[in-house]
């Protein structure tokens, strides 16, 4: 790819080669991937003096199938490695960029008939070498939809997510000190009363906690939300609908980000 901007002041690429290789194979229903694929970024200055080459190489898998006649496994992850680094013309001259990004993720899904479900935990890793600071990520999230009667469905999803980093530093406030952790609960049904009549809700519990050393704002909060969903089909393509929602966010820092509000709303919609 060759690239042509008007000049400016920052670096951008002029010009990037990426080099892709990839290999599949299929074993008695499951499937897997491999790839390998390096990357090489031209650099200038928006005076079209050259500055450096930088170059990753990113290794990828995948590899999915069936467990059973109703339950699927699927993993897959990459690892990217900055082999070549752009130099710093600052004081500091450690670089500003990622040397090293890491994921993971292992999926399982399933269902028979009424009813279907999912489990996904992920990994996430970033790290910068030369300044000895790293962020990880971990996410567990599961779902689980029902089906009794054609004209009713139930659903429930569940998530937790938790933040942790370091920049080699003991000195308080650390980095780790800022890192977040949530948790998250959604449910709702959907219920068809009638061949035109329809009502929906839906429920959001969610917290996060944090050392927060600031007392930042945002950053301890617990939030509660309630949506009530009615809508009916009258003659000739015309519907209306009633909305309900009580929400309530608290914030157990700052007091001022609090609030409790319901929102009411009535709308109609029709053609000619």
């Amino acid at each position: 790819d060759n690239f042509s901007y008007p000049v400016i002041q920052s670096t951008y690429v002029k010009e990037q080669r990426v080099f892709e290789g990839r290999v599949r194979h299929t074993f008695k229903g499951w499937t897997g991937n491999l790839g390998v694929r390096t990357k090489e970024a031209d650099r200038v200055r928006g005076l079209q003096d050259y500055i450096d080459v930088p170059k990753w190489l990113l290794v990828e898998g995948r590899i999915a199938g069936k467990i059973n006649r109703n339950m699927k496994l699927t993993l897959r992850g990459f690892t990217e490695d900055m082999q070549r680094q752009p130099p710093s013309v600052a004081e500091d001259t450690r670089t500003l960029v990622w040397s090293h990004r890491g994921f993971a993720q292992i999926k399982l899904e399933g269902g028979k008939d009424t009813l279907a479900y999912h489990v996904i935990g992920s990994y996430n890793r970033r790290e910068n070498e030369q300044r000895t600071t790293g962020i990880t990520n971990r996410n567990l999230s599961s779902g689980i939809t029902w089906e009794p009667k054609p004209n009713f469905s139930f659903f429930i999803e569940h998530s937790l997510d938790g933040w942790w980093a370091n920049n080699g530093s003991a000195d308080y406030p650390t980095l780790d000190n800022f890192a977040s952790r949530s948790a998250m609960v959604v449910l709702g049904f959907g219920w068809s009363l009638s061949s035109n009549t329809f009502l929906s809700a839906s429920y959001t519990d969610f917290r996060t906690t944090n050392d927060n050393p600031l007392l930042l704002r945002d950053g301890n909060t617990r939030g509660r939300f309630l949506t009530l969903n009615l809508r009916r089909q009258l003659k000739g393509d015309t519907e209306v609908g009633l909305t309900v929602a009580p929400w309530n966010y608290r914030d157990r820092v700052s007091d001022l980000m609090s609030y409790s509000a319901t929102v009411v709303s009535i709308n109609g919609s029709t053609k000619f």
